[in-house]
């Protein structure tokens, strides 16, 4: 599958200890480019970390907003 732009320069950010088999997941599907957080973020520093990503991976704890 191509795609239009290439997974290496994807970044993608995993919060709230998204299992380690995800993480793998993505590396075997040719991205490299991967940011992982144990916990949640909130607030300037969700702000900060979302701006740079292409994906973003969350469980229930962290909450999105427009802003």
């Amino acid at each position: 599958m191509k795609t239009s732009y290439p997974r290496k320069d994807i970044h993608v950010l995993l919060l709230e200890g998204v299992s380690p088999s995800a993480v793998e997941a993505f590396r075997r599907a040719g991205y490299s480019s991967i940011e992982t957080h144990a916990g949640s973020l909130s607030g300037e520093a969700l702000r900060e970390r979302i701006a740079g990503a292409h994906i973003v991976g969350i469980r229930s704890r962290t909450r999105l907003s427009a802003e």
